[in-house]
């Protein structure tokens, strides 16, 4: 049997999966799981998107990698390619940023002009 601590701590839980927020454009989302918001936090320009409450923000793979000298590049790959390779999910935070809408669009937009 369960004790009551134990109880307590479920319910609250389960209180919290079942909240829901408003995202700032009218549309409601369920709350965001701590652990999640731990690892969101740790992609950059997370403050800023949370600034604007993450409207027009997106979350995109860095165009930067290292060759073996340790130095940065930019890379363009696609979104494909990156999942051919096995390295589209499960990312760590460092290999993610976040992009307003513009800044995407821009991206992908030089990258079809090449």
């Amino acid at each position: 049997m369960a004790t009551k601590k134990t109880e307590e701590v479920a319910a609250e839980q389960n209180q919290e999966q079942q909240e829901v927020k408003e995202d700032g454009a009218g549309r409601t989302t369920a709350k965001t799981p701590a652990f999640v918001e731990e690892l969101l936090k740790k992609v950059e320009n997370y403050e800023k998107a949370k600034a604007d409450n993450f409207v027009n923000w997106v979350q995109h793979h860095r165009l930067e990698t290292h060759n073996s000298d340790g130095e940065k590049r930019l890379v363009q790959i696609t979104a494909e390619e990156l999942q051919a390779l096995d390295m589209y999910y499960n990312r760590p935070a460092e290999e993610l940023i976040w992009l307003t809408r513009a800044e995407h669009i821009n991206i992908h937009r030089e990258f079809i002009s090449k």
